[in-house]
C-alpha cells in the first residue's frame, strides 16, 4: 500500500488506486497524512477542507468522510500494512508504520518547499514523472538549494519564474518596487513599516503596496498589519533591481524599533547605544505601550531580529550588527538559559571588527555574565575581566559600572566573595558620579547576594534598603522580585522568618505572574529552605521544569 501527497492525493494498492471519491475527502485525506500517527483535530480538519467559514454541518460531513475512507481502506485490507484510521476525541490519526509513511513526510517538505503553489507543485510531480527513480526525499533535497530552487521550478516558459514574471508586470509600478525591495528583507514577516524602510517609501505607499501584492497572491496575510512572502516570490524578488541602502534601512529600522522595546521594558534612562553615524531614520516606529507589550514583541520577533543580525553580519554591516543583538538585552536578562551564547559571539566579532571599544565593552559584558548564569565560568572571566578597562577607554561609567557587577558574578561563583563585593562597592560609585541610578540599583543588589552568601544578614538588608531607595514605582517586575528576594533572604538570616518568607512569597509569585521563571526560581529556592510547605516544592519543581526545556 501506497499513500502519494504529491498532485491528486491518491492511495495506491496492488490492484490500483482506491477510489477516494470527492476533493473534500482527498483532503482531508492530506490532512491526516501530513501528520501521521498524531491526532489531527476537528478544527485542523474543517480548515483543510474549506477556506472561509464551514458549514453549520461541518462536522456531519467530516464525520461521512472519514466513515467512507475507513470503507476503502478496510476493502483494501489495510490493516494488513498497519495501517488504521481511529478515532481520539475529538480528533482523527491516520496510524501507520514509518515504511508507509516516509514519503508522505518527504511529500510535506517537498510541498513546503513550494510554498503549497499548485504551478509549483505540478512542474515537481512533472519532473518526478520524467525521472521515476528519484524519490520526493531526492527531490526535497534538491530545492533546499535556495539557489537553485526557481531554476528547478522552470518548464520553459510555464514554469515558476515564467508565471512570476507576469504576475509582476501585472502590478502597479508602487507594488513593483516594492516587491523589488521585499526580496532583501531578512526577516520572516513584513509590516508596514519594515516595508516603508526597505522601499525608502512613506508608510502609507507602503501598506498600499503590501495590499496590492496580497490581492496579486504574492503576500500572504498574517493577521493585522502582518504580512509574509512565499520563499518562492522572495527568491524571484531577489533578482529585481533595487537601491542598494534597502537592507541597511530595515535593519535601521530593527534598531530603532529594539531601542524603543527596551526603553518600554526597562524604562533604564539612557539608550544602551547611540545610533550609527550613516543611521537611516524610519520614518514609522512602533510605539509600546509598556513593559508587557514591550516583552511580547521581543517574544514574537526574536526569530526576525536574529535572522536581521545574520544578514547584516553576512554584508559586514558590523556596526549594525552588534547593535541589533545589544537591543534585545531585556530579552537576554529575563530568559537568560534560552541559548543566547552563538548570538552574542557574532556580536562580539562584529563590535571587533567596527573597532569600536564601547561596543566590545558592553558586549563581552553581557558575553561574560550569560556564560556565568550558564555554569561556564572559566569561559566567561576572559570576557568579564576584559570589558571594564575597554568601558573606562570609552569613556562609558556606566557600562564600566555593569561590567563590574557582572564581573563580580563570576568572581563569587568562583568563591571570592571579598572581591566580588568591593567590585560592586566601586560599581555603585561610579553608577552614582555618572548619576545612573538603574545601575547604581543593580550594584547595591548584587552587593546584597554577595553579603548573603558570606552570612552578613545585616549588610545585606542595609543593600536592599538602600537599593530599594532608589527604585521607581513602576518599576519592572523582574527588578521588584530581585530585590524583594533579596530582602526576605536577609530578613530570614536575622531571624525574621515570618516577614522574610512574606517577602520571598510575594517575589515568588509576582515572578510567576509576569513569566519571569528565573526569578521565581531563586524565590521559590529560597522558600524550600525554611519553610516545609509542600505547595512551594510542587512550583518550584513547575519552574525548573520550564528552565529545563528552554535551556
Amino acid at each position: 500500500m501506497e499513500f502519494r501527497l504529491l498532485g491528486s492525493v491518491a492511495v495506491g494498492t496492488e490492484a490500483g488506486d482506491l477510489p477516494l471519491g470527492p476533493v473534500k475527502r482527498r483532503s482531508l485525506l492530506a490532512a491526516l497524512l501530513l501528520r501521521p500517527n498524531h491526532p489531527v483535530p476537528l478544527g485542523q480538519l474543517s480548515a483543510a477542507l474549506w477556506d472561509d467559514e464551514p458549514p453549520v454541518r461541518a462536522r456531519s460531513v467530516i464525520q461521512g468522510h472519514v466513515s467512507r475512507l475507513r470503507t476503502l481502506l478496510d476493502t483494501a485490507e489495510a490493516g494488513m500494512y498497519g495501517v488504521e484510521l481511529t478515532t481520539q476525541g475529538a480528533a482523527y490519526v491516520l496510524r501507520m508504520p514509518e515504511r508507509v509513511h516516509a514519503e508522505p513526510v518527504a511529500a510535506q517538505r517537498l510541498a513546503g518547499l513550494c510554498d503549497g503553489l499548485p504551478l509549483a507543485l505540478r512542474v515537481a510531480a512533472a519532473r518526478l514523472a520524467d525521472q521515476p527513480h528519484q524519490t520526493l526525499a531526492a527531490m526535497a533535497d534538491e530545492l533546499s538549494d535556495t539557489t537553485r530552487r526557481l531554476g528547478l521550478l522552470d518548464a520553459e516558459d510555464t514554469g515558476v519564474r515564467a508565471a512570476l514574471h507576469l504576475s509582476v508586470r501585472q502590478l502597479p509600478p508602487g507594488a513593483a518596487h516594492q516587491l523589488a525591495h521585499l526580496g532583501r528583507h531578512p526577516g520572516t514577516h513584513i509590516d508596514r513599516g519594515m516595508a516603508a524602510a526597505l522601499a525608502g517609501t512613506a508608510p502609507a505607499a507602503a501598506e498600499t503596496a503590501l495590499d496590492q501584492l496580497a490581492a496579486a497572491h504574492l503576500l500572504t496575510y498574517g493577521g493585522p498589519g502582518r504580512w509574509t512572502l512565499h520563499d518562492l516570490v522572495r527568491l524571484y524578488a531577489r533578482d529585481m533591481d533595487t537601491d542598494p541602502d534597502a537592507l541597511a534601512r530595515v535593519l535601521d529600522h530593527y534598531i530603532a524599533t529594539g531601542l524603543a522595546a527596551a526603553r518600554a521594558a526597562e524604562d533604564d534612562g539612557e539608550p544602551c547605544f547611540v545610533t550609527p553615524p550613516d543611521f537611516h531614520r524610519p520614518l514609522d516606529v512602533r510605539e509600546f505601550r509598556g513593559r508587557d507589550d514591550a516583552m511580547a514583541w521581543y517574544v514574537a520577533e526574536r526569530e526576525d531580529l536574529t535572522l536581521a543580525a545574520a544578514a547584516s553580519h553576512a554584508a559586514a554591516l558590523h556596526s549594525r550588527t552588534w547593535r541589533i543583538v545589544l537591543a534585545m538585552w531585556p530579552l537576554m536578562v529575563w530568559r537568560v538559559l534560552d541559548g543566547w551564547t552563538p548570538l552574542l559571539c557574532t556580536a562580539l566579532a562584529a563590535a571587533r571588527a567596527d573597532a569600536d571599544p564601547y561596543a566590545q565593552a558592553r558586549v563581552l559584558a553581557l558575553l561574560g555574565w550569560v556564560l556565568t548564569e550558564e555554569g561556564r565560568t572559566s569561559e566567561a572571566l576572559p570576557h568579564l575581566e576584559a570589558a571594564p578597562a575597554l568601558a573606562a577607554r570609552s569613556g562609558d561609567r556606566s557600562g564600566q559600572a555593569t561590567a563590574l557587577v557582572n564581573l563580580s558574578l563570576a568572581q563569587a561563583a568562583l568563591g571570592d566573595l571579598d572581591q566580588a563585593a568591593r567590585g560592586c562597592v566601586q560599581a555603585a560609585e561610579l553608577a552614582r558620579t555618572a548619576g545612573d541610578q538603574p545601575t547604581e540599583r543593580l550594584a547595591l543588589y548584587h552587593l546584597s547576594r554577595h553579603q548573603l552568601g558570606a552570612g552578613q544578614w545585616r549588610q545585606a538588608l542595609e543593600s536592599t534598603t538602600a537599593a530599594a531607595a532608589l527604585q521607581p514605582p513602576d518599576a519592572p517586575s523582574p527588578s521588584r522580585v530581585l530585590l524583594l528576594a533579596a530582602t526576605g533572604e536577609a530578613l530570614v538570616g536575622l531571624g525574621e522568618e515570618t516577614e522574610g518568607i512574606r517577602c520571598l512569597d510575594e517575589a515568588a509569585r509576582e515572578a510567576e505572574s509576569c513569566g519571569y521563571d528565573d526569578g521565581a526560581a531563586r524565590a521559590l529556592g529560597a522558600l524550600l529552605q525554611v519553610s516545609a510547605d509542600e505547595t512551594y516544592r510542587a512550583r518550584y519543581d513547575t519552574v525548573r521544569a520550564r528552565l529545563a526545556v528552554r535551556s
